[in-house]
Order: C-alpha cells, then sequence, then structure tokens
C-alpha cells in the first residue's frame, strides 16, 4: 500500500460527503422481507440514523469541515416527520446551500396518499 503524494499548490478546502441517511429507518441491512436479520437500536434509546448521522455532522465540526454533500435517501420513505428531523439534524450543522446540500434517492421519492398529504 501507498499514499498518494498530495497535488502541487495550496490546499483549497475539504469537504464531506455522505450517502444513504435513511432518517426514520427502524431496522438497517434488510433485503426482502426481515431478511437478513437487520440491525436496530435498542427499545427507547434515540434511532441509529439520527445517532450516527449526529455523530457524523459532529466528527465534521471537529475536523473543521464546513461542507456537506448528502447524496440521496436522506429518509426511509420521505414522511414528512422524516423529511423534517433530518433537516433539523442537517441546519444544525449549518446553512442549507451554503455548508450542505443535499440530493433525493429513491427513498426520497414523492408519495401518494393521506400521510403525505402535507408534503410540499
Amino acid at each position: 500500500m501507498r499514499t498518494l503524494v498530495p497535488p502541487p499548490g495550496r490546499k483549497i478546502r475539504t469537504i464531506a460527503v455522505a450517502n444513504d441517511i435513511h432518517i426514520g429507518e427502524e431496522k438497517s441491512g434488510l433485503i426482502v422481507g426481515d431478511f437478513p436479520p437487520g440491525a436496530s437500536q435498542e427499545p427507547g434509546l434515540p434511532p441509529y440514523a439520527d445517532v450516527m448521522l449526529s455523530g457524523m455532522l459532529a466528527e465534521l465540526g471537529r475536523a473543521g469541515i464546513t461542507e456537506l454533500f448528502c447524496n440521496g435517501d436522506l429518509t426511509a420513505e420521505a414522511r414528512p416527520a422524516e423529511v423534517a428531523r433530518a433537516r433539523e439534524l442537517l441546519d444544525g450543522f449549518g446553512e442549507k446551500g451554503r455548508n450542505w446540500w443535499a440530493t433525493r434517492g429513491n427513498h426520497d421519492r414523492p408519495h401518494r396518499g393521506a400521510e403525505y398529504s402535507s408534503c410540499a
């Protein structure tokens, strides 16, 4: 193994990229039904997706990284509460469009039904 030689010139900035945050997901690693057995948080503790995102944001802050690109699947199923929670956590990191940006993934797609009627 080798470490690459840094390119010439001054360092401009460091950014972070995150994928598949899945706020609102209660079990991870499921493929079909309940297979394989998924990982989940202990009852009564904060949801693991919240813990993971909060931890990542804290680490980025400690490292001095001020720009984050979230690429898809910020939510488990784009439920209004999941979207609001993802936004709340990310807004704690900084300003949307200045410190963080997001693209939608297949889990963030528009849905139909009463549960989604309040979505803009």
